[in-house]
Order: C-alpha cells, then sequence, then structure tokens
C-alpha cells in the first residue's frame, strides 16, 4: 500500500516551501506587546497588567505596576503615576522585595549593582538582593563607573555642617590628595558623578580640579589646553558655588569658572552630574559617552500585505501563514509578534513539527463511478489540540468533505483529525494511475494555513468487460455483423448505474442494435482491406467514457489462378491492447510531497 505523506516543512535549499506550521508561544490575547529593553524578552500588557516573557513564551514576570525598562538584567515597577516602588525583578522572574522606598532622581534603574532610593528624608543605595546599605544622605546621584556623589550632614539631628563625598563602590569615601598633600573634606565645595571617560569634576576652595577615576588623583582644570600649561592658570568660581553652579532650561547643569577677566571655562553636566563637554572660551570638548547598542534581531521572515491584512513569508520564497492578520508589528528568528482580531500575541514557525496528510488511508483510488466515498486524515503534533483543528477543501476542485463526520483524539505520540469525504471523478481522468491535485486549507488555533497542493494517484476503474461473441460474427459482402457481450464486475455496494453504448469507427457506416442489458449487436459496413477500428464505448453519467478498442481486420476474396485456389472473403475481430509503459522507477515506499 502507498502511504502518501505530505510534509509542509522542507529544506529551503531543495525548493520552495508551500506551507508552514506555527504555534502560539504568547495567545493573542493582548493590548499590546514588544520586545523588551535590556533582555531577551518579550512583554505584553492588558488591563493595566504587564507581563514578561521568556522568547519560547514561558511566563516571567507579571505586574499591576508600571514597568521600566531592565538594565544590568532587572527592572523596576512602580505604582502607576507615583515614584513608589512596588518591587524589583531579575531578568529570570525572581522577585527583589523594596519596601518603604520610592525612585530618586527619576532614574528607576540599577547602575553599578546598586539601586538609589529616596528612603524618607534620606537617599540610599539598595544591593541586587533589596537590601538597603549603610549610608544615609541628604542627597545623593546614582553609582556610574564606580563612584557615587553624596552630600551629608556632619549633624544629621540639626542638619548642619554639610559635606560632600564621593564614594567607591564598597561605600567607602574617596580621600582626595593634590601634590601629596590630603584634601580636607571641609574645602570640598563640589564633587560630581564620574563620567564614561573616568572623569569627574571637583571643587576644592573655589579651585576646579579634574579627577581622575583610574588614579584617584587630582589635576587642575586650566584656562587653555596647552600641553605645558601654566599653573597660575588654573580656573576658579568667581562667587559661591549656588551662583556658579546652575541649572539650565533642559535641566542639565552648568559650572563656569574663570581665569582673569577674560578666560571663561564652561563644564556642562548631564541629569545625573557626569560631565558632558568642557568649553574653554569658545572651544568645545566633548567627553565620549558609552551609547547602549540595541540589540538587533535578524530573521528571514517577511511580511507581505493583501488589501488591509498581512501574512508571513520565509525570506519571499514561499508563503507560510497567508494574509490574516490585523498588523505584524515585529519580525525575529523563526518569531514574529502579530495583532489578530484585535489581539496581539507571539508566534513561532515550527521547522521540525509537520502536519501529515492522507486520503483514503493512503491507498491510490479506484473511481468505479461519478463520486468516491473515502475519508481525509491530518496528523500532527500534540501542541496542537485536535478539537482546534479542522480540514477544508474548496469543493470546487471537487472534494466534498462532511464536517460533521469529524472525527479527533489527543494521544501522547501525537493528534489527529479525521473527516468523512466524497470525491468527484475528474471529467477527463484516465484508466491509468495519475495524479489528482485537491488543494487543502488546515486551520488550526485560530490561524489558517496556506492552500496546501496535496497530490493523490488515482484512476478510471473500468468495471466493464467487452468481448466479442465470435460464434455470432457473420461477413457478407464487406459487411460485418456481430455480437458483444458487456458485463459488469459488481461489488456488493455497487447500484444499478444507467449507462449509454457508443460506437465509434473510422468514418465506416454502422448499425447498432442493443438486444439486452448485457448483449449488443453491431453492423458494419463497406470495410476498407486492413485493419478497421472500431472502438467500443460505454458511458455512465458524470463519469469520463469507457472505451474498449477493437481491430477489424478485413482481407477482400480473391479469385483462383493457376497456382492457387480462390479465397473467400475473411474478417478477424481482436481487442486493442495498450501497449506496455516502461516503468519510472516507483517504489512502494512513502512519497512526500512538498
Amino acid at each position: 500500500m502507498k502511504r502518501i505523506t505530505f510534509i509542509l516543512f522542507c529544506l529551503w535549499s531543495l525548493m520552495d516551501i508551500k506551507a508552514q506550521i506555527a504555534k502560539w508561544l504568547i495567545p493573542p490575547l493582548y493590548e499590546r506587546i514588544q520586545l523588551v529593553n535590556g533582555i531577551d524578552a518579550v512583554m505584553t500588557d492588558s488591563a493595566g497588567v504587564k507581563t514578561i516573557w521568556t522568547m519560547d513564551g514561558q511566563r516571567l514576570i507579571s505586574c499591576k505596576g508600571e514597568l521600566f525598562p531592565f538594565k544590568e538584567g532587572i527592572a523596576l515597577s512602580v505604582t502607576q503615576g507615583t515614584s513608589r516602588i512596588l518591587m524589583a525583578y531579575k531578568q529570570h522572574g525572581e522577585n527583589i522585595r523594596i519596601e518603604g522606598c520610592n525612585v530618586a532622581h527619576n532614574y528607576p534603574y540599577y547602575s553599578n549593582g546598586k539601586l538609589l532610593v529616596q528612603n524618607g528624608p534620606y537617599f540610599r543605595f539598595v544591593d541586587t538582593e533589596g537590601n538597603i546599605m549603610e549610608g544615609k544622605y541628604t542627597n545623593a546621584y546614582p553609582y556610574f563607573n564606580g563612584y557615587a556623589t553624596c552630600d551629608t550632614y556632619l549633624n544629621m539631628e540639626k542638619h548642619k555642617d554639610l559635606c560632600h563625598f564621593l564614594i567607591d563602590e564598597k561605600g567607602a569615601p574617596v580621600s582626595f590628595t593634590y601634590q601629596e598633600k590630603q584634601i580636607d573634606n571641609d574645602d570640598l565645595q563640589f564633587i560630581s558623578s564620574v563620567n564614561d571617560e573616568k572623569i569627574g569634576i571637583v571643587v576644592v576652595k573655589s579651585k576646579v580640579f579634574f579627577f581622575n577615576g583610574v588614579s584617584k588623583e587630582l589635576s587642575p582644570v586650566f584656562a587653555n589646553d596647552n600641553p605645558t600649561p601654566n599653573m597660575k592658570e588654573q580656573v576658579k568660581l568667581t562667587s559661591d558655588i549656588e551662583q556658579c553652579f546652575l541649572q539650565n532650561s533642559d535641566s542639565t547643569y552648568i559650572l563656569t569658572a574663570k581665569y582673569g577677566k577674560n578666560d571663561i571655562v564652561s563644564i556642562y553636566f548631564d541629569l545625573m552630574k557626569r560631565p558632558i563637554s568642557i568649553k574653554r572660551n569658545e572651544t568645545e570638548h566633548f567627553y565620549q559617552r558609552r551609547s547602549e547598542t540595541k540589540k538587533n534581531y535578524n530573521s528571514d521572515l517577511k511580511i507581505k500585505s493583501e488589501g488591509n491584512l498581512v501574512g508571513l513569508y520565509w525570506n519571499n520564497i514561499g508563503e507560510m501563514l497567508p494574509p490574516q492578520f490585523d498588523e505584524v508589528t515585529t519580525c525575529f528568528a523563526d518569531k514574529a509578534l502579530v495583532k489578530l482580531n484585535g489581539k496581539f500575541g507571539m508566534l513561532k514557525i515550527v521547522k521540525d513539527e509537520t502536519f501529515k496528510l492522507r486520503m483514503n488511508k493512503g491507498n491510490d483510488i479506484a473511481f468505479r463511478h461519478q463520486k468516491f466515498e473515502t475519508s481525509i486524515r491530518a496528523d500532527f503534533p500534540t501542541f496542537l489540540r485536535a478539537d482546534k483543528v479542522h480540514i477544508e477543501v474548496n469543493p470546487q476542485t471537487g472534494c466534498d468533505i462532511d464536517k460533521t463526520s469529524k472525527n479527533y483524539k489527543n494521544t501522547e505520540n501525537g493528534n489527529f483529525v479525521e473527516y468523512n469525504c466524497v470525491l468527484n471523478i475528474p471529467i477527463n481522468l484516465p484508466d491509468e494511475l495519475t495524479t489528482i491535485e485537491y488543494p487543502i486549507t488546515i486551520y488550526y488555533d485560530g490561524l489558517r494555513s496556506s492552500e496546501i497542493p496535496f497530490d493523490v494517484k488515482a484512476w478510471h476503474y473500468k468495471y466493464f468487460v467487452v468481448d466479442v461473441d465470435n460464434s455470432q460474427t457473420a461477413l457478407e459482402n464487406g459487411t460485418v455483423s456481430f455480437v458483444f457481450n458487456i458485463n459488469a464486475e459488481r461489488i456488493a455496494s455497487d447500484g444499478i448505474y444507467p449507462t449509454t453504448v457508443n460506437i465509434l469507427t473510422d468514418s465506416l457506416h454502422y448499425e447498432y442494435e442493443k438486444m439486452s442489458e448485457i448483449r449488443h449487436k453491431c453492423k458494419v459496413y463497406s470495410l476498407k482491406e486492413g485493419v478497421n477500428n472500431i472502438v467500443i464505448q460505454i458511458l455512465e453519467q458524470g463519469c469520463p467514457p469507457a472505451a474498449f478498442p477493437f481491430e477489424v481486420e478485413y482481407y477482400k476474396p480473391v479469385a483462383r489462378t493457376r497456382n492457387k485456389p480462390a479465397e473467400k472473403e475473411k474478417v478477424t475481430i481482436k481487442k486493442k491492447e495498450k501497449p506496455i509503459k516502461p516503468t519510472n522507477g516507483e517504489t512502494d515506499g512513502p512519497r512526500v510531497i512538498m
């Protein structure tokens, strides 16, 4: 028995793909969906609940608050519309409980493994386990490049004696020295954060210094950027720090210092007090900033539109899911974020799983009559529930599926659906094995496959047998009269189907007489000498004609000669056999149809 298997996935290098099975990793139930910044994950949002999923569709995190992007593998959640921290989440789904704290300076991110928070009246740092670290500050900025700038009072109760600190990763204050002399903390007027070039700005007794985050050394800021500067050209503040360190209209900061009357140095800072640039008179130098590289996802999935709907193709080679989506927002690897019926979800194109289709239990189809009753079955992976899968065939192709006959089952090894169907014999189907195509569409999990050109082997089985009764053959003056019998090889389920008998000749005149349902008589006039072709054609309603060719070989009478006796006219009627075609090398094994 030939087993016909339809495989929807094939190697790209071999031939075009005709159809493809897809799987919902995230069902289309959400109002929004997007890739997550900072980690390989997907976020859905619906009814105020944000959910983080792995790329394989596993649920990691769900929260009702506002969820900020991941940095250093951690994301912060706050009460919607406030700065109150609800929870922090690690990228693999673990929760970090942070109680009684608010986001500080609108910076809801971990930096250098620590989170700056406001805890009551103080600024404090929280580690990656949610522990509040030692140290209370009246003002502080997040850690950058191993340092954080902080302010605190030596007398916290009376808010007296404000001190400026730069603390290292362990929370210890940096001890500033210049020319091997330690600087008294009382002389520190300003300390900035450290930028990505490991440079900070420190003001000591109105003198402006660079801080080197690698060597922890101070060096003067001069009015001119000369290789051999004059030590006297170090710039200074011309007033109190409050007058020289000002906030711009865009919320950034500027520190202005001078040398003499005309040489002005302006140092610009971002919102986190990191030096952005330094401007000496009219020359400005910008510091390099480490940009966060946005991950680019590659995919061979392509989007194609048709009207208001979009579908998915594999690298523009073959259609996998025809236009049926409201929107396809992103494609990455073998996945796509799509909108279906107003809701978003995530699909995966499954490369190593297939639908397997069989018709007539894999046997070739012998059409005896106009209609052939059989079944069609689809086997598929266990992740598709059989009750959500159904098959459709365009009835104009000659296959009518009885949708009420659906039989399905879910098993550990695979699931299947099966339908009864009725096939209509193609009007030009020959009486030898040939291929018939039935374009099939599979609906599953709310998706529609592309039209699958499913091929089966079939032929017109001529269940009639036509034989000439030689005992009833008569020949006279080139006219032959013969009787032929038509017998039907019937099976138990066969009914009686009306038939019409036609005689086809090589332009010969003939008479036909139906003697009974079995016996028929034909008289053919004016036979030509040699072979005359006669075809007995039996036509059953709705079926191609069944042709039975015969050769009538006729020889005229021959008069007697001196050497030969006279010969009477003679005729021979025999079936015309079809030539045997050479084999095409097909085997009885499974046949893969792409």
